[in-house]
């Protein structure tokens, strides 16, 4: 039995973190984040009001 395609990208999202979080020598919850922060400054500021 597979998982769901939906379920099997979280499962390759988690590992990737992981990985990454080893290789930096961060836990798991500061590599995500440190990758919300980064994600965060990249994005250009909305000056338009709603």
């Amino acid at each position: 039995m597979t998982a769901p395609r939906g379920r099997t990208a979280v499962y390759r999202l988690y590992a990737w973190l992981v990985a990454v979080a080893k290789r930096d020598r961060r836990s798991l919850n500061s590599e995500i984040v440190h990758r919300l922060e980064v994600g965060r400054d990249s994005v250009p500021a909305d000056d338009q009001s709603p």
